[in-house]
């Protein structure tokens, strides 16, 4: 049947000839809203099934321009149950995309779905082909800079990993005592971070593919009293 099938196996750009029968299905258009509420569903029956008995996990946060939840990729905060950094976002540039701030994946929001067995009816697929700037085109997993920068001149703009290590006194966290703390949040992606152990703050990067640094923000893990705990630089 043709609602079973998922976009990779329709590619609503093709010319095919459909029996006149599904020309009604093919036809069919939904609004925008109708949009969000459908996927809201199909998030809730994620959600559920990925979190299952923990309960403030499997509350959503619907928003005008976005969907909020629990990412279902790193699980989200392993402290506090109730954070929520995955988002389906529904307007602007990165509409029908799937973003998460806590682990940074990244994808289209038909294939989000695709990895948690769901299959999206024709209809849904119709209005996500109709609301991106290029249906066609899979952008990867994690967010790939070179979509949203001029790369080759950040690159040389961008700081060498040791300058900034030489000045700052900083070492590689694989080699610190902050390791298992940012184990313990999920955080496994150890060149993402940098580790001052005379004054005892992390250092978390913003890098280029080429892992030069384009700005960072310094985490202070036992801040004095009125002291902020983050600090951001961009470069």
């Amino acid at each position: 049947m043709m609602h079973s099938k998922t976009y990779s196996q329709i590619n609503p750009r093709e010319e095919l000839s459909f029996d006149s029968s599904l020309f009604q299905d093919l036809d069919k258009s939904i609004t925008g809203e109708e949009y969000k509420q459908h996927i809201l569903a199909l998030v809730s029956n994620v959600v559920q099934d990925r979190f299952r008995n923990i309960s403030p996990k499997q509350k959503i946060k619907p928003f005008k321009d976005r969907i909020t939840f629990a990412c279902p990729y790193c699980g989200d905060s392993t402290q506090n149950h109730y954070k929520k950094r995955g988002n389906i976002i529904l307007s602007g540039k990165y509409k029908n995309y799937f973003k998460c701030f806590n682990c940074g994946m990244f994808k289209r929001v038909d294939l989000f779905f695709k990895d948690y067995n769901t299959d999206l009816n024709l209809d849904v697929i119709n209005y996500i082909s109709n609301n991106l700037e290029d249906f066609s085109n899979s952008i990867g997993e994690t967010i790939n800079s070179s979509v949203l920068f001029d790369i080759d001149n950040i690159e040389k703009c961008a700081i060498d990993r040791q300058e900034l290590k030489n000045r700052f006194n900083l070492i590689e966290v694989k080699e610190s005592s902050v390791l298992p703390w940012l184990q313990n949040r999920l955080q496994f992606k150890q060149e993402n971070f940098l580790y001052n152990p005379l004054k005892n703050y992390l250092v978390i990067l913003n890098l280029t593919p080429n892992k030069k640094i384009i700005g960072l923000q310094k985490r202070t893990l036992k801040p004095k009293k009125g002291e902020p705990i983050y600090m951001t630089y961009n470069i």
